[in-house]
């Protein structure tokens, strides 16, 4: 039998504004995510389908999920490195972020991207800073300068080689300007090429 499509969805982060709240130690379910899946991937070399994650641009995402086909008779070893990983993430956030939850569910696909494809994706997003980059001088506890990873979406949308979407990573960025502080999304992503079967 051919792999089976399974959603592994980081769940259960509080989120928050990406100015207000990014200096208090929460999580950002895409970068968790992203991290999961770049721990495991060589233990199981699945394939990968989608990576989608938040929905403001200026919000810390609470939650993000992705698409993958495991073997069939991996489901149960990869739901205890699954809980391995919960476990570890939940230690790392601690208070700040104690109700992460990584859940996997069956789902449906045929479809995936290329192993290459799969890894570049995982990389930008790993790469892709997130956090506070300066804080204010003048004001006790105010961020000053910070980025975020708020969105993310990246799917197969074809079986043939396609240039013309573009991505839906972003990062979004504040700094201090002379009318107060000024905000950009810049675009974190790479052109998107679809698997030709």
């Amino acid at each position: 039998a051919g792999s089976r499509a399974y959603r592994l969805k980081v769940s259960g982060l509080r989120g928050g504004h990406s100015g207000i709240d990014i200096a208090a130690g929460r999580g950002n379910a895409i970068r968790v995510l992203a991290q999961v899946l770049n721990a495991l991937q060589s233990g199981f070399g699945f394939e990968v389908a989608s990576i989608t994650g938040g929905n403001k641009r200026n919000a810390i995402p609470r939650e993000a999920s992705a698409v993958l086909f495991l073997l069939p008779g991996q489901e149960g070893a990869f739901k205890a490195a699954l809980a391995e990983q919960e476990a570890h993430w939940r230690s790392a956030f601690g208070a700040f972020d104690p109700g992460l939850v990584l859940g996997l569910a069956p789902s449906e696909g045929n479809e995936c991207m290329s192993a290459a494809d799969a890894q570049a994706i995982v990389g930008v997003l790993l790469s892709s800073p997130h956090g506070v980059e300066a804080m204010s001088p003048d004001i006790a506890g105010l961020v000053q300068t910070s980025t975020n990873l708020g969105t993310s979406s990246r799917a197969v949308r074809s079986t043939a080689r396609n240039w013309r979407w573009p991505s839906a990573s972003a990062r979004f960025v504040r700094w201090p300007g002379s009318s107060g502080n000024r905000r950009a999304a810049i675009p974190a992503g790479s052109r998107n090429r679809t698997r030709a079967w």
